[in-house]
């Protein structure tokens, strides 16, 4: 379309503008010549030239209640997008598989300032513009963006008792009912299109008397309401619910049903009738209620049977018998234009889009028939469209939702048929329950696909709605079809042609070649393809067909050898089902009658025939003399024929018989006479072809003819001097499937075999991901890919990011590659198509994987530092799973270190490929004992994984510490007493302490506290602090009764003076006794000793004010003093 030229500039880059127009597609061709005038090779851009604007790019249509939430939608593959929303422009680019999004959290607008309806709907527009500059249309969908931040109204639940199944209520329509107090099988409960929710209580889990039932509703833009609530009734206690019928506004009676016998209590309201009771029909009636019933009101009707409670409420609301909806109308398939249904006669009737606009409004005829022609932008293929009917009182009935079908049905097949049947049922496949027409040999036929999309017309017993049938009996008839669906959306005409062929002649009878009882196997020629009966002889290989040369052979059955004199017959049943008379031959005697020579093939004017026989034979040829008759096989089983009389002419048949000694001559062997000078060519090599071009190689300069599997000429070439060829065929194209025949004819007119290909337009398989397995976690951020695919086809693999890799499928049908550059970490998709010889690609597969690079193999387990047990029973949790999606089971064991401790449940656990990464809770018991051992440390023993995964075989986690609180009653006072020095001056004041503490766990109550003071030493006055004894006082020696709670202290304060002489002990003596009712189990600390040395100097030792007290350090005072 022109040329340009430029320099490149230093940054390696170059621009220029053609001299002439460009068309969309064109390709660009460049080279550059260096300073020295070097020309590179020539670089092409197929296709270079992109004038085309992208198709219309689309929003994904969203409802939520996040008001600045993530957008996306489709468009060109890398195109950018510009997209308005709420006031504001925002761009990003399409993914290389055209997906495009934007977060309006988080992106800033390149203008404008985003403010969106937060209750309503929200215009989101789009354009995309490709690396061209080409730029789309917009599109035209509105309210794409819904946002909804208004939370429902809490939830209804009707009355309910532990008999109550299922629990039911009312909540706004499509909410996710969220219940707890009861346990669904049906979980998770939505509220229908009515708004009524249901629950089917689990069986495993009933309802009890008592129980609170509470409800919450999620509505579809995720907004949750408060909880409605309702409590269980009893059965046994409560009565059962009545039932009341609906009331319309005004009415002078309210009706129902109930329990025979019950009485019924219209909750407000007084009736002339009151008390009220249900007959024994169980009827029940309000007469003249006070107040009348006004549209709106809310009427509970409670029912109480015998000395039961009074049951649930039933309700009704009162309503308006002016304002009842009518029915929804009915609405006919559509494609959009017109929209057609029934209704009430006279409905006025609106039509809606999917994002609630008015697209078009009628009134419905006298008959109720209504036609609505939407005005643009019209209704599209897959839109939902709303149809709404009001009455003369202006009462609305709920909409009847049609999906709009303006896509024409896929083009209808017509399954080819060869057959002798002049009258046949043809066939095909169309869009299921479509009206198929189908034209045929002049004249047009209908009938409706079925529900899979199958139709079928009897030519012999249907009459044509159109034209008079005229086949050719014996050739190719064009059948051509077309579908319409029930919107009316015709389909294209199949292009297909000669798909009826009709074949109404017999194929000639089959020869049967010289056979005796060792002939195996029986061999003979008849029309190519042709199904061959035979008598006379049994076949293992029944049934036998002629090949593509007319050739048949029979596998003689062991069971059932050829006997002499046997006659075998064979006729030839055509493809088309014509059969031929009979061929016959009659079994020799080899015992009888000679073996047949070989004759070799035998050329126009050949002045010598030959050939091979049983060495001595006498050899026959039988209505030709030669020189050297009579002919005998010479020792090597030769023999010759010299100048034979007449010579051979080209397509005579030549006959030879042989004759051993004395049996009867042989069958004869024969060929017949061939012309050197038009042997055939090679048949043509044909490469794989999609049916255009067809090309390959064969003699050079040899004429090219294809032909269709029904024999007519598609296409014509000559050949190159290098032999190479390349055909393109008239329309029309060969189909997917179908057989081509190649054929080369030489400069001397000889035609070569055909060469035969099936053309293949289809994709290949779709390969499979076999590695990773998808789902699954992975440690490896570049995993070796592998998969399976069809043989010879090249895989290419793409990752989430454009990392890429291909292999070539082998011939185990396998394949691997790894991507070339490493995947993040988190979610990835990878994907894998195969592509042939031919650019055919498949679709894709894919899988999903979790990446965590580094992750180690190992058991994940979340315990606390230790676990804490009873023995009450009291247990602890710990919950453990497998960071990475194993290729085998991972079994691991738990155990305890002593189970007179502590038990632990499960003690196996096996992971797989499906749970890994699910938490499974294991459960640690306290054991009890009648032992008071304290608290009791242990472990849980937590084993080696054992797994056919070696990643995982032989991981062995760290045990976890656990510990067993005793329960057992250990009643346990200690006391202690302490002045906190070891020797005291004379005359000096002392304070002695004395503790009595409950160390056990078990309250005391009456234990006896005494003391025994020192005559060196006045006597003491005390006081009492702590537990029941506060301000308690006294002098002398203590012998107090107390009660010690567990954990709890006593303390006494001693204040006396030092009266003993210098060099004499001062001891002091404090105890705790138990009840007669209980023992210590430590008495060994029930009694505490305190000792000082009166001496001129004061000596403290710190140690001295704890356990065991001052009675050591004295002692050791005193040695020191005597030394």
């Amino acid at each position: 379309s022109g040329t340009c030229t430029a320099v490149v500039q230093l940054d390696g880059t170059w621009s220029c503008t053609l001299s002439g127009p460009v068309v969309d597609g064109d390709d660009i061709m460049a080279t550059q010549d260096d300073p020295a005038g070097n020309t590179s090779p020539q670089t092409t851009e197929l296709g270079g030239i992109d004038t085309s604007a992208p198709d219309v790019p689309t929003v994904t249509p969203l409802l939520t209640n996040d008001v600045t939430p993530v957008i996306s939608g489709t468009a060109e593959a890398n195109s950018t997008v510009t997209v308005q929303v709420g006031g504001a422009t925002y761009t990003t680019t399409a993914s290389p598989t055209g997906v495009w999004s934007i977060d309006l959290d988080t992106q800033a607008p390149d203008s404008g300032v985003l403010s969106l309806d937060t209750n309503g709907a929200n215009d989101v527009t789009a354009t995309a513009t490709d690396a061209a500059g080409n730029t789309s249309a917009p599109d035209l969908t509105s309210g794409e963006l819904v946002l909804d931040t208004t939370a429902p109204t809490a939830p209804s639940i009707d009355p309910v008792n532990e008999n109550t199944n299922p629990v039911t209520g009312l909540s706004e329509p499509g909410a996710l009912i969220t219940l707890t107090g009861v346990v669904c099988d049906n979980d998770p409960v939505f509220a229908d299109v009515n708004g009524v929710w249901s629950c089917d209580v689990t069986s495993t889990a009933p309802l009890t008397p008592g129980d609170v039932i509470s409800a919450t509703a999620t509505d579809p833009a995720g907004n949750e309401s408060g909880p409605g609530t309702a409590t269980v009734g009893d059965s046994n206690t409560q009565s059962v619910a009545p039932h009341i019928n609906s009331v319309a506004n005004g009415d002078v009676e309210i009706t129902g049903t109930a329990i025979a016998g019950s009485i019924i209590n219209v909750v407000g309201i007084t009736c002339d009738n009151d008390p009220i009771s249900a007959d024994a029909a169980g009827d029940w009636i309000c007469i003249n209620p006070t107040p009348t019933p006004t549209t709106g009101d809310v009427i509970n009707v409670t029912a109480t049977q015998g000395a039961l409670q009074p049951s649930p409420p039933a309700s009704t609301t009162v309503f308006d018998p002016n304002v009842t909806a009518p029915a929804a109308p009915n609405v006919d398939p559509t494609d959009g234009d017109p929209v057609e249904g029934t209704t009430i006669p006279n409905g006025d009737i609106t039509v809606y889009d999917d994002m609630g606009n008015l697209i078009c409004s009628t009134t419905a005829d006298g008959s109720g028939n209504f036609s609505c022609s939407p005005v643009n932008p019209l209704p599209a293929d897959g839109d939902v469209i709303s149809v709404i009917v009001t009455d003369e009182n202006g009462n609305s009935s709920s909409p009847t939702q049609v999906t709009v079908d303006a896509a024409a049905p896929d083009v209808p097949t017509v399954t080819p048929l060869l057959t002798n049947d002049v009258t046949p049922v043809i066939s095909g496949t169309a869009e299921a329950n479509s009206t198929v027409t189908v034209q045929v040999g002049g004249a047009t036929y209908t009938t409706t696909a079925s529900p899979t999309g199958v139709w079928s017309i009897d030519l012999d017993t249907q009459a044509p709605d159109s034209g008079v049938l005229s086949l050719d009996t014996n050739g190719a008839n064009d059948v051509t079809a077309t579908a319409t669906d029930a919107a009316g959306n015709t389909s294209a005409p199949d292009l297909t042609s000669g798909e009826l062929v009709l074949d109404t002649t017999a194929p000639t009878a089959p020869s049967i070649d010289p056979v005796n009882e060792n002939t195996n196997p029986v061999t003979g020629l008849s029309e190519p393809g042709a199904l061959i009966t035979l008598t006379g002889v049994v076949c293992d290989n029944d049934p036998v067909f002629a090949d593509v040369n007319g050739v048949w052979s029979c596998d003689v059955t062991s069971t059932a050898p050829l006997t002499p004199g046997d006659v075998i017959s064979a006729t030839a049943t055509d493809p088309a089902g014509n059969e031929s008379g009979p061929g016959t031959a009659t079994v020799g005697d080899s015992n009888t009658q000679s073996v047949a020579p070989h004759i070799n093939s035998v050329a126009n004017g050949d002045v010598e025939i030959t050939g091979t026989a049983i060495a001595g034979s006498i050899i026959n040829v039988v209505g030709i003399t030669c020189d050297n008759d009579p002919i005998s096989a010479d020792a090597a089983g030769d023999w010759i024929c010299i100048n034979p009389t007449p010579t051979p002419t080209t397509g005579d048949v030549i006959n030879v018989t042989a004759t051993q000694g004395a049996l009867q001559p042989s069958p004869p062997a024969s060929t017949t006479v061939f012309d050197p000078n038009v042997t055939a060519p090679a048949a043509p090599n044909v490469d794989p072809t999609d049916g255009d071009p067809v090309e390959g190689t064969t003699i050079p300069n040899g004429d090219i003819t294809v032909y269709d599997d029904m024999g007519n000429l598609i296409c014509s070439t000559t050949a190159d001097g290098s032999g190479n060829f390349s055909c393109s065929p008239v329309n029309p194209l060969p189909a997917d499937g179908d057989v081509i025949s190649v054929i080369v004819t030489d400069e001397n007119g000889n035609s070569s075999s055909p060469t035969q290909v099936t053309v293949d337009q289809s994709a290949p398989a779709v390969p499979v991901i076999t590695a990773p397995i998808t789902n699954t976690t992975i440690n490896d951020n570049s995993p070796l890919i592998v998969g399976t695919g069809e043989v010879g086809s090249l895989i290419t693999v793409t990752g989430p990011d454009g990392q890429t890799c291909t292999d070539t499928v082998d011939l185990n049908g396998d394949w691997s590659c790894t991507l070339d550059a490493p995947l993040a970490d988190g979610s990835n998709t990878i994907t894998a198509v195969a592509e042939d010889d031919l650019g055919n690609v498949s679709q894709p597969d894919s899988i999903t994987i979790d990446v965590i690079d580094g992750q180690p193999y190992e058991l994940t387990v979340n315990a606390p530092a230790e676990l804490v047990t009873t023995e009450m029973g009291d247990t602890d949790t710990f919950e453990v799973s497998l960071p990475l999606t194993p290729t085998a089971d991972v079994t691991v064991n738990f155990s305890s270190s002593n189970t007179d401790e502590g038990t632990v449940s499960p003690s196996t656990v096996v992971f797989n490929a499906s749970n890994w990464n699910v938490p499974v809770t294991i459960t640690v018991t306290g054991v009890d004992d009648v032992v008071y051992d304290l608290d009791q440390n242990y472990q849980v023993i937590i084993s080696a994984l054992s797994s056919g995964d070696a990643d995982y075989d032989g991981i062995n986690p760290d045990d976890i510490n656990a510990v067993n609180i005793d329960d057992d009653e250990s009643p346990d006072l200690t006391a202690f007493i302490t002045n906190c020095v070891a020797g005291v001056l004379p005359t000096d004041s002392m304070i002695y302490r004395l503790y009595i503490s409950n160390t056990g766990n078990k309250d005391i109550n009456g234990a006896t506290v005494a003391t025994v003071f020192s005559d060196k030493m006045s006597v003491p006055s005390w006081i009492c602090q702590g537990a029941d004894c506060n301000g308690l006082s006294g002098t002398g020696n203590l012998n107090e009764i107390v009660n010690l709670p567990v954990g709890s202290q006593i303390t006494y304060l001693f204040d006396a003076d030092v009266t003993g002489a210098l060099m004499e002990f001062i001891d002091v003596e404090g105890s705790v006794t138990m009840p007669i009712s209980e023992t210590d189990v430590n008495p060994d600390d029930n009694v505490a000793f305190d000792s000082d040395l009166i001496y001129q100097f004061l000596f403290k030792d710190g140690f001295d004010c704890a356990l065991p007290g001052t009675v050591g350090s004295t002692n050791k005072l005193f040695e020191s003093l005597n030394k």
